[in-house]
């Protein structure tokens, strides 16, 4: 793999004199190194019979088309959460939950820590939560990944939305793709004295649509007139899709700001979760006019997919556990189940 390596980095030409001494010692290096990393990782959650660890499992594909697994551990290290990723390998083998199960266990069995694993968060696929249920442990959803389905299923219910969408992503597109049409663009916002900002377009896997429509709609006047100017009459907005707008990105800033405090830090607890939850469903439900069918869907779905967030007793313990150390109160998502607790 290490000469590959060197091929594939164009780094045997170097390798000549005076440096040819260095080509026969370069696996060398690197297995030292690969065991001292090793052994960090082992006294930083100290190898204590005691210790218990997360993992978190993702599944996911290279540009060259190959599929890997990836497994980080996260854990208490001088009463801070510390976490490292534990492996990255290659995953040749069908995805279907026996197959992930079995990689699993191995990377957890090399290290040493099958029976310390006290939960696997994984995203919402059925494989690989099926496969977390066949090593024996406690399955937690990635709230990030769920988060992410509620929005994009609360979109593709909404027909409109959907049309409009794509049309603003066409409208960015056009102008990514044409220098001729971005410096049109420039000259016109100079011209009406809008700030000279690029159009941001949406990815799917990241759902920032309200970033692209918060651009779009500070920018509508300067891309409209471009578009005319330019014969593109056919990628204007209509009025109707235009005062769509606004009530989309209403409906969609309490889910962005969501994400950003669920992704502040570098290791969020899961005691974040059911308050996070809680103020998204209280802040959506009591701003779902009834012409908005965003809102009433995205409120659909949260109910959907977060009813049960209360359930999983790791969930209310930590919430528990945590919140009371720093607050009188705690926020269950229903009375009764505080009562249960």
């Amino acid at each position: 793999m290490i000469d590959q390596l060197i091929d594939w980095c164009c780094l045997r030409q170097y390798c000549t004199p005076p440096c040819s001494a260095l080509c026969p010692f370069a696996r060398r290096p690197f297995i030292p190194a690969y065991q001292l990393v090793i052994s960090d990782v082992g006294d930083r959650w100290g190898y204590r019979q005691d210790q218990r660890l997360r993992t978190v499992d993702d599944m996911w594909t290279s540009r060259a088309t190959q599929a890997y697994l990836t497994v980080t551990c996260n854990f208490v290290h001088n009463w801070q959460i510390d976490g490292c990723v534990l492996e990255a390998s290659c995953f040749y083998e069908q995805h279907i939950a026996a197959n992930i199960s079995s990689e699993l266990k191995r990377i957890t069995d090399d290290w040493g820590i099958t029976d310390k694993v006290i939960a696997v968060i994984t995203d919402n696929g059925a494989n690989v939560v099926s496969a977390v249920h066949k090593a024996g442990w406690t399955h937690l959803h990635c709230f990030a990944h769920t988060l992410n389905l509620v929005v994009k299923d609360a979109i593709n219910a909404v027909p409109q939305v959907v049309n409009l969408l794509q049309k603003c992503s066409n409208i960015v597109s056009f102008f990514h793709h044409s220098n001729k049409a971005t410096q049109k663009l420039a000259d016109i916002q100079k011209q009406l004295n809008k700030p000279e900002h690029n159009l941001v377009q949406s990815v799917e896997t990241r759902w920032n649509s309200s970033y692209m429509l918060d651009r779009f709609l500070e920018q509508k006047e300067p891309v409209t007139t471009a578009l005319c100017v330019l014969g593109r009459n056919d990628l204007c907005l209509s009025s109707v899709e235009t005062d769509l707008i606004q009530p989309t990105i209403d409906a969609l800033r309490p889910f962005e700001e969501t994400t950003q405090e669920a992704s502040a830090s570098k290791h969020v607890s899961m005691s974040k979760v059911i308050p996070l939850v809680s103020l998204l469903l209280k802040v959506t439900a009591s701003t779902v006019p009834s012409e908005n069918s965003l809102a009433r869907q995205l409120l659909h779905q949260c109910q959907r997919r977060f009813h049960s967030i209360n359930i999983p007793l790791f969930h209310s313990i930590r919430h528990l556990f945590q919140k009371c150390l720093f607050f009188s109160t705690c926020v269950f998502l229903e009375q009764r189940q505080c009562r249960k607790r």
